[in-house]
């Protein structure tokens, strides 16, 4: 990037050596007494009154006459007038004694110290001391000459005019004006007219209309069109143009106000205000200065020069400046490069810019043009301070530091490609693409970024960073080639892609080829961490890994590892390796000649990996299970399909089908076949269930299961869990439901199976297709407008607390056995009606049911072989009747509140809820029978109010008490009183419940049976006294960032601990005194954490009546970071069983055990 920043400076020469030019432009500058040559002789007081003080005038020839009335000496020869120090002569002369004026011609001096005088003619006023020059007036005095036309000095008003043709000179400068005034009252010069002074060693000039000198204040200004001119000998002169200027030449400070502009060849500079500081060698620039050359800008709220005898030495923006470049020739950009800050400083060397230093919110934009035409990009950088440093007027280097970080864009173009849009229009061969949206993006930053402009490196140092597109690479130092695309980074280097890291110790990337290398790499997919000493990057989704290492422990020294030699992964897919070893520590136990592991997330289609045991089974002997395939069909189904391999010649193949639609469909269906390749058997089951809604009123309901024999289910199955039980029932079921408002329609369907049936007349198959329901909303007796309670009459009041339900409802069943089918029709209505009264205090609640019922039986067709063992009964085939009854409830309740004050309790309360209902049911038909019965209720619920944490919280049921019984006036006098039952049930905390069961006989005043549980459920947690020494392992670096879910307290402290305890009483007693049985039992269980890797589990049932423990079982478990091993242990009755396993976590199928390994399902792990 060209910077020609020294254009738009002003060496210190080129400025003003201010008191110089003060001096010359006005005249009294050094000396100002020498304008009192021109006073008359006096008193030696500068009196401003008329001087009567007599002075000489002498002549070679004297000549006195009388003209116009007036006395006058003719003067020729040597004429002089002497008058204090100063003397005038001339050639000739007329002297008017009466007038006091004397008229001087020819070859008219002046003499008076060093200055000297000459003029054609002279005057002199006597009376208004005044001395007047005309005609080719020049002064000298030492090395100043004047020339004018005409000179006058006027000694009362202490004012001195020059004026026509005045030049003032010495050996250097050079000023013309059209008249100078001198006013010693004020001590005040001024020049009026085209006032000019040329400096020409100096190289400068100073014009304008008016100017004005004080000469005791050493101040002067020009105030009207001034114009300072340098380079005056230069093809390119320099002006400097405001409204005014102002000069202090006793501080030697110049100022330039308002509107100033000023110019140099290209160079353009625009401010409000100037001030020059000779002494300091300091231009200052105010009001939103802005300077330009050619193609470079600059601007700020302020500017400063800085120079020294020769030329500019560095030019400060304290506030807010920018420093612009527009696009040179052939570059495809139409923006300008620019940088700005809060403060920048360029330092000059030879008039040309050196460096640039910018502090303070600091940002970049750089348009740069390729050497390869068919490639663009820019680059914008922010960072806290920028160093720029230019090497003859190029830039070459930028360090940028103090959060520092930037956005790299690049598009590669084809040569009929353009990102000019005008270009595109004017060439429409042209293809314009949009760099905005299209570019390639490259995010940076670190502590330090570094540019070097030969060879277009950037360098990020100290936690270095580097985006591009789904890529972000982190390094303590990264190097990235722009012109090349390519980078490099060392020092712990991380790249992460979409989310997967992968780190090395030396990393190279292609951004253009999508290749690179890592050295030393690891990275982590799923649960394993994947290793190799040299890491290939093949295209975009293809790593070549060499010396490779597999393992799901996050040490550096891993606990075991999968080793091969090559390995290639397919990334978000799978890896695949030739022939791997699997180590244990740094020993080779068992070799695979491949290995396929799939690390694709979420659904999608592969095959499974198989589990392969190496075991023994007692059934199946050895197997391999699991092998298949799963299919990702789409969004709404997949399949799954699996097959198992025994050594005792069978397979088995299993097909899963899930699907949903949201909203409107789900289910499965899973098919199993079975074939024994030594009988030539297959069985086969299959499952279904599916869910549909039609809108939100109207759903349907599957659940299907066959199967080919009663031995399928024995032949599918694959558990070797020693608690598996063979499910003897096969039941399928379809339901369709539907609602208006609140009527409901149900129609389904059922079909259920028992398996392995032992009797002939036991039920095989039974089944009900269609089963029909109508059920309507319930509703009162008013039919008529419905009001508002406080606005009803008698009659919707009393009719309205009626309430009725109806349904009606069919069936079709039929139930098979191998001795019999039999096929019936059901079908019916009911309705009740129902009243709630309030009576005082009496809840009153009468109903009446109505009910028809129709039986038929449709077919039975019995099987002669078994004839005598089915009885049938032609009276009981056929049904048809109606039926009713007719109820009514009493009920209360009554509330006792208590406020004992007993620690934190403070408060009580009881409710008693007692109930009564009498029902009675007609006999209208000659198969039915009169019923009448009551039953009766008591209800205790205790309620209790305690303090808690200065707060009063409500424990709701904490005892609740039932007590029920019954009364049929129709039974016989002994037995009308039904036994009573008690039930009891409290839970005063979370830990403690307790609940107790009775029956009582009224009759034998006696107790039957008692039932009574206590539980008790404890947790807590526990710490070792003292401190353990944590010893801690290097991680490997794919698993250094990665947060624990539950972090140990490494400081060595104590390491708490937790343990639960379940205790479970039981007792209950039964029968008359002479047959009483009584069981009683605890069953007790608890698990606790002995260290952080150390679990033990307890589990007893222990029988109080035999003294003896029925069942126990026991288990502890060992963490072994990424290898676990447990060891389980079971005593049932006399006999006991043991197992004991060793196995990788993240591979169960990788492992050694001992013992039945049916107990693995009692690990509560």
């Amino acid at each position: 990037m060209r910077m020609s920043l020294h254009r738009i400076t002003i060496t210190s020469r080129r400025f003003f050596p201010v008191s110089t030019l003060v001096f010359f432009l006005f005249l009294s500058a050094q000396s100002p007494q020498k304008i009192l040559a021109f006073s008359v002789a006096g008193t030696g007081t500068d009196s401003a009154s008329v001087d009567t003080t007599l002075y000489e005038v002498s002549a070679a020839r004297l000549k006195s006459m009388i003209r116009d009335d007036k006395r006058i000496v003719e003067l020729s020869g040597g004429v002089k007038v002497k008058h204090l120090t100063a003397s005038i002569t001339s050639d000739r002369g007329l002297n008017y004694p009466d007038e006091r004026v004397t008229y001087l011609y020819d070859n008219v001096r002046v003499l008076d110290g060093t200055m000297r005088t000459r003029s054609d003619t002279g005057e002199y006023y006597g009376d208004r001391d005044v001395i007047v020059m005309k005609g080719h007036v020049s002064l000298v005095d030492r090395n100043v000459i004047l020339h004018c036309d005409l000179g006058e000095y006027d000694r009362a008003r202490r004012l001195a005019t020059f004026t026509g043709n005045l030049r003032l000179s010495d050996s250097t400068r050079v000023l013309y004006a059209d008249t100078i005034r001198y006013d010693r009252n004020t001590d005040a010069a001024e020049a009026f007219g085209h006032v000019v002074l040329i400096d020409e060693v100096e190289n400068y000039s100073i014009a304008g209309k008016h100017g004005i000198y004080y000469t005791t204040e050493k101040r002067a200004f020009i105030d009207k069109s001034p114009i300072l001119t340098f380079d005056l000998k230069s093809k390119e002169k320099g002006t400097v143009k405001s409204r005014w200027m102002k000069f202090d030449t006793a501080e030697r400070i110049g100022y330039a106000i308002r509107n100033v502009r000023m110019v140099k060849g290209e160079t353009r500079a625009e401010c409000d205000s100037a001030v020059i500081y000779s002494n300091e060698g300091i231009v200052d620039l105010f009001g939103s200065p802005y300077a330009t050359n050619g193609q470079s800008s600059m601007k700020g709220k302020r500017m400063r020069f800085l120079y020294d005898d020769k030329e500019v030495k560095e030019i400060i923006l304290p506030d807010k400046g920018k420093l612009s470049q527009k696009p040179s020739k052939g570059s495809p950009w139409r923006e300008d490069s620019w940088i700005k800050g809060d403060s920048i400083e360029i330092f000059l060397s030879n008039e040309k810019v050196d460096s640039v230093m910018i502090v303070g919110s600091c940002e970049a934009m750089y348009y740069p043009i390729e050497t390869d035409r068919s490639k663009v990009s820019n680059d914008f950088s922010t960072g806290d301070t920028m160093y720029f440093r230019f090497d003859d007027e190029v830039l070459n280097f930028v360090r940028i530091t103090g959060h520092a970080k930037g956005l790299y864009k690049f598009m590669n173009l084809k040569p009929i490609e353009t990102i000019d849009s005008l270009s595109a229009i004017a060439d429409p061969s042209l293809e314009y693409r949009d760099f905005p949206t299209e570019a390639d993006r490259v995010i940076y930053n670190a502590v330090i970024i570094e540019y070097f402009a030969d060879t277009e490196d950037v360098v990020l140092r100290r936690n270095a960073s580097l985006k591009y597109s789904n890529r972000t690479l982190m390094a303590d130092r990264i190097d990235f080639n722009s012109r090349l695309n390519v980078l490099e980074a060392v020092g712990e280097p991380v790249i992460d892609e979409s989310g997967q890291k992968m780190y090395g110790s030396e990393m190279g990337y292609d951004l253009d080829s999508n290749t690179g290398v890592v050295l030393n790499g690891s990275t982590k997919y799923g649960e394993g961490y994947y290793q190799g000493q040299e890491i290939y990057k093949v295209g975009s989704d293809v790593l070549k890994v060499y010396n490779s290492k597999y393992t799901t422990c996050d040490l550096k020294q891993p606990h075991y590892s999968f080793r091969a030699k090559r390995m290639k992964v397919f990334i978000d897919d799978k890896i695949v390796s030739g022939p791997i070893v699997l180590y244990v520590g740094e020993m080779p136990v068992f070799y695979l000649p491949f290995l396929v592991n799939s690390i694709r997330k979420g659904r999608h289609s592969g095959f499974l990996r198989p589990n392969i045991d190496i075991g023994i089974n007692s059934r199946a002997g050895r197997f391999i299970r699991g092998l298949g395939y799963y299919w990702a069909t789409n969004d709404y189904t997949d399949f799954l399909l699996t097959s198992d391999f025994n050594e005792n010649r069978s397979f088995r193949v299993h097909l899963d089908n899930r699907y949903k639609l949201r909203y409107v469909f789900d289910g499965f269906v899973r098919l199993n076949f079975y074939r024994d390749l030594a009988t030539y058997r297959n069985e086969w089951t299959i499952e279904s269930q599916h869910n549909q809604s039609f809108g939100k009123s109207a759903s349907f309901a599957s659940n299907i299961r066959l199967v080919s024999s009663d031995n399928a289910q024995t032949a599918m199955d694959q558990s070797e869990d020693i608690q598996r039980l063979v499910d003897r029932k096969i039941y399928s079921s379809g339901r369709f439901r539907k609602t208006w408002g609140g009527t409901s329609l149900n129609i389904s369907a059922t079909r259920n199976q028992v398996l392995n049936v032992s009797s002939p007349t036991e039920t095989r198959v039974s089944m009900t297709f269609p089963s029909f329901s109508l059920n309507f909303p319930r509703a009162s007796l008013w039919f008529g407008t419905k009001h508002k309670e406080s606005e009803r009459g008698f009659w919707e009041s009393f009719l309205g607390s009626f309430h009725f339900s109806p349904n009606i409802r069919f069936t079709r069943a039929t139930t098979e056995s191998e001795a019999r089918k039999k096929t019936t029709f059901t079908t019916g209505s009911s309705a009740s009606f129902g009243q709630q009264q309030r009576l005082l205090f009496l809840d009153i609640s009468p109903s009446v049911s109505m009910r028809w019922d129709y039986f038929k039986v449709l077919s039975d067709r019995i099987n002669p072989d078994y004839k005598n063992l089915i009885s049938s009964s032609a009276a009981s085939n056929y049904k048809n009747e109606f039926s009713m009854s007719f109820s009514s409830g009493f009920g209360t309740k009554l509330y006792g509140t208590f406020y004992p004050r007993l620690g934190p309790l403070v408060g009580i309360r009881h409710t008693l809820n007692p109930t009564a209902s009498y029902s009675y049911t007609p006999k209208i038909t000659s198969r039915q029978r009169e019923n009448r019965s009551v039953s009766y209720s008591l209800r205790n619920v205790i309620d209790l109010k305690v303090l808690s944490g200065g707060n009063e919280v409500k424990k709701n049921s904490v005892l609740v008490w039932n007590i029920n019984g019954s009364y049929d006036p129709d039974s016989p006098r002994e037995s009308r009183f039904s036994r009573i039952s008690s039930s009891l049930r409290s839970s005063i905390s979370n830990n403690l419940s307790l609940a107790m069961n009775n029956y009582y006989d009224p009759y034998k005043k006696e107790i039957l049976s008692t039932d009574l549980s206590i539980g008790i459920n404890l947790a807590g947690s526990f710490s070792y006294p003292g401190e353990w020494k944590i010893v801690e392992h290097e991680k490997v670096a794919a698993a250094k960032d990665e947060k624990e879910t539950a972090p140990f307290d490494g400081r060595g402290a104590r390491n708490v601990q937790s343990w639960s305890l379940r205790i479970s009483y039981k007792y209950s007693v039964s029968g008359s005194e002479l047959m009483r049985r009584v069981n009683s039992s605890i069953d007790l269980g608890g698990q606790m954490n002995l260290t952080k890797n150390w679990r033990v589990s307890y589990h007893g049932y222990y029988d109080i009546e035999s003294h003896s423990f029925r069942e126990q079982y026991y288990s502890l478990k060992r963490d072994l970071h990424c290898w676990q091993a447990s060891f389980i242990h079971r005593r049932f009755g006399n006999s006991w069983s043991y197992y004991f396993q060793i196995s990788i976590k993240a591979h169960p199928e990788i492992m050694w055990e001992k013992g039945v390994r049916g107990l693995r399902s009692f690990s509560r792990f």
